[in-house]
């Protein structure tokens, strides 16, 4: 690997990002939580908030790279995403890298939610609902190609940066 290559060298940097991102989520399980204990699981607000919980970290995703082409865990750890022709990438290509992650949370929690108006709880409603697992394997196996694929790559590329015709590097 040359020099010029060293700045697409991001694996470390995008993967502390990641867990300096998913660290601001970690309160949402807690409020989660406290809606769920403090109504009757089948009240609406719990629903939409439920659902809410479920897209909203792909949501934040997509508009934060679509902004600034960084999370804040990027802009701590100071990698950026840009489009492949050069410049800025933009919003479509941001919803495009994140779009198979959040197709499997919003079908995982459509069908987590009949599960949970049918009594179960939040924390175990997937495992109840054969297809819903099924969804859950696939997350995982998203993440297995998506991670194979960056270490694949030349340029460090992950699937959903050839999705989204993005590259990532060190700033």
């Amino acid at each position: 690997m040359t020099s010029t290559d060293h700045q697409y060298d991001t694996f470390w940097p995008r993967f502390w990002a990641l867990l300096v991102d998913g660290l601001l989520f970690f309160p949402l399980m807690f409020l989660e939580d406290f809606i769920y204990e403090g109504n009757n699981s089948k009240n609406l607000v719990f629903g939409v908030y439920f659902l809410f919980g479920a897209v909203s970290y792909s949501l934040y995703r997509i508009v934060m790279h679509g902004k600034y082409g960084q999370t804040l865990g990027k802009m701590l750890l100071k990698v950026k995403a840009r489009s492949i022709h050069g410049g800025s990438m933009n919003y479509r290509q941001a919803l495009l890298r994140e779009i198979v992650p959040l197709g499997f949370s919003v079908v995982i929690a459509l069908l987590s939610a009949s599960a949970i108006y049918s009594g179960a709880t939040p924390h175990n409603a997937s495992e109840l609902i054969p297809i819903a697992r099924w969804f859950d394997w696939g997350a995982t196996l998203w993440v297995v190609i998506d991670i194979m694929t960056f270490f694949s790559s030349y340029q460090c590329r992950a699937l959903h940066d050839f999705i989204g015709k993005t590259i990532v590097y060190r700033i």
